[in-house]
C-alpha cells in the first residue's frame, strides 16, 4: 500500500469525470490516496462517492482560459496546493493541458496536446512536415464554406470525413462516391449534437477529409514519463458496418504477428517524438494495410472506457496508478506480462430506425457467469433507441476474460443468446 503513503495529502484536479464508464478512474484517484477536485460542467451524482461537495469546481471544461481562471480562483478561496491535473476525456485534453502549465504541474505540454488527435488537423501537418509518411493523404474543409461541397467532390473517393475536434467517432463518416454528398453532411451533422458530446456547443464547421484506408484497427497504448515511452499493450477493436465508425467490440491481446504489432510500436514511438509529448496516457490507432500500418489518430490520454481495466486483467498493471506516479514525478514501472485475454462488447438493438424498447430479459444472468468480471445495462422497457446517424443506445455492455481470444469469442455469443429483447419501430 506504499502508494497511498507517497502520495498523502496530494491534491488532484480532475477535468470531467466521464460518468458512469470513467467512474473507476474516480475511485483508482481516490484509492490511491489523492484529495479530488472535480472541475466539471455537468456533474453527474455518481461523483459524490469520490468527491465532497465543497471540491466540486462548476466551469466551462471547454473553454481554458476560463477554466484556468476559475480553477485559480477556486484553489486560493480554499488555500490548497495542486500536485496533479488530470484528464480521462478526449475533449478536455488540450484545456486540461493548459490548466496543468498554468499550475505548474506536470502534463502532456500544452503544445504537444494541441498536436495531438484533439487537434486532427494541426496532428496529421505536424506529423507530414516532418517526415512521416505512415498516414493517409487529407485536406481541410468547412462545411459552412458556401463552396465547400466542390472540395469535398475534388478530393479522392473513397473518403472519409472528420470533425478537427471530435469524441469517439461522433461526426465521422465514409463518403464513397460524389452522388449523396449533401446527405453525407446532413447525416454527420445529425451525429454531432452538444447534447451527445458538449464539444460540439463549440462547433465551427472546420472538418478534415482522409483517404479511405482499408484493414485491422488496432491500438497502441500506455503513458509517457518525462518523454520516456512505457508500452503497456495493444488492443484489436471490431468495427461496425461502415459508413460509420463505431468500434463495437475490441480484445487483448490483438491477433496479429509479433513483427506487425512491433513495426506498430516503433511507428508509435516515432510519433510521440516528433509530436513531443511530456508526461501523460497515450492512445495510438491504426489500420494495418496492405501497405503497412497507416496512422488514424494518437490522443494524449490514455484508452478510454473499460479497456483500462482489461490492459490490468492481461497484464496485472495498473496503468492509471503508474500515471498518478508519472505526474507526481515518481519512478514508473511497467513490465507487461500477458496472463490472460480479455474481450469487451458493447451490444446494440438489431434494428434499422428508433424505435421502443417494449421487452428486455436476461441481462441479470450476465454478471453470474464467472468469465465476466464488468457489465453495465444502459437502458430499461419503454426506452427510445437511436440509431445512425445519430447516437445509437447501447442496450448493455460486457467484459470476458479466459485463455484465448477464440474462447472469448465463443462465450460472447453464448451470453448474448441468454438476453432477449424486443422492439417497436417508432412512426
Amino acid at each position: 500500500m506504499w502508494y497511498k503513503y507517497s502520495t498523502m495529502s496530494k491534491t488532484i484536479i480532475f477535468v470531467e469525470h466521464g460518468g458512469v464508464n470513467k467512474e473507476f478512474t474516480l475511485k483508482k484517484a481516490k484509492d490511491f490516496g489523492f484529495k479530488i477536485i472535480l472541475a466539471t460542467t455537468h456533474p453527474q451524482d455518481l461523483i459524490y462517492q469520490y468527491v465532497n461537495k465543497d471540491d466540486v469546481l462548476i466551469t466551462d471544461t471547454f473553454d481554458a482560459k476560463k477554466l484556468i481562471t476559475d480553477a485559480k480562483n477556486f484553489i486560493e478561496s480554499k488555500k490548497i496546493k495542486i500536485d496533479a491535473v488530470i484528464t480521462f476525456k478526449e475533449s478536455s485534453v488540450i484545456p486540461t493541458s493548459n490548466l496543468a502549465e498554468a499550475l505548474n504541474v506536470k502534463g502532456v505540454g500544452s503544445s504537444a496536446a494541441g498536436r495531438s488527435s484533439q487537434n486532427k488537423r494541426v496532428m496529421r501537418e505536424t506529423l507530414r512536415d516532418s517526415g512521416f509518411i505512415n498516414q493517409p493523404a487529407f485536406r481541410k474543409i468547412n462545411i459552412y464554406d458556401k463552396d465547400f461541397l466542390l472540395g469535398i467532390k475534388k478530393f479522392p473517393k473513397p473518403c472519409v470525413i472528420k470533425p478537427l475536434f471530435g469524441s469517439s467517432s461522433h461526426g465521422v463518416k465514409k463518403i464513397e462516391n460524389n452522388i449523396k454528398i449533401k446527405q453525407d453532411i446532413k447525416d454527420i451533422r445529425e451525429s454531432m449534437k452538444p447534447e451527445d458530446r458538449e464539444i460540439f456547443k463549440n462547433f465551427d464547421g472546420e472538418m478534415l477529409l482522409e483517404e479511405y484506408i482499408d484493414g485491422t484497427v488496432i491500438s497502441v497504448d500506455g503513458l509517457v514519463a518525462d518523454k520516456k515511452i512505457h508500452f503497456i499493450g495493444s488492443t484489436q477493436f471490431i468495427m461496425g458496418k461502415e459508413p460509420y465508425f463505431q468500434q463495437i467490440a475490441s480484445f487483448i491481446p490483438p491477433k496479429l504477428d509479433k513483427v506487425t504489432i512491433k513495426e506498430c510500436r516503433k511507428l508509435t514511438e516515432e510519433v510521440i517524438t516528433i509530436l513531443g509529448f511530456d508526461t501523460c496516457g497515450f492512445h495510438c490507432e491504426w489500420r494495418i494495410s496492405k501497405a503497412g500500418p497507416m496512422l488514424l489518430e494518437i490522443a494524449a490520454r490514455t484508452v478510454g472506457g473499460g479497456i483500462l481495466l482489461g490492459y490490468e486483467k492481461v497484464t496485472g498493471i495498473d496503468l492509471i496508478n503508474e500515471l498518478f506516479m508519472a505526474l507526481l514525478g515518481k519512478k514508473v514501472k511497467i513490465d507487461p506480462k500477458n496472463k490472460t485475454c480479455v474481450l469487451h462488447k458493447s451490444v446494440l438493438p438489431d434494428i434499422n430506425q428508433n424505435s421502443q424498447l417494449t421487452f428486455f430479459e436476461g441481462f441479470e444472468n450476465i454478471s453470474k457467469d464467472k468469465d465476466v468480471w464488468h457489465a453495465l445495462k444502459f437502458c430499461d422497457t419503454g426506452d427510445l433507441l437511436l440509431v445512425l446517424p445519430e447516437t445509437p443506445t447501447q442496450l448493455y455492455y460486457y467484459a470476458l476474460k479466459g485463455k484465448t481470444i477464440e474462447y472469448l469469442l465463443e462465450k460472447s455469443r453464448i451470453i448474448e443468446s441468454q438476453v432477449l429483447y424486443k422492439t417497436k419501430k417508432v412512426l
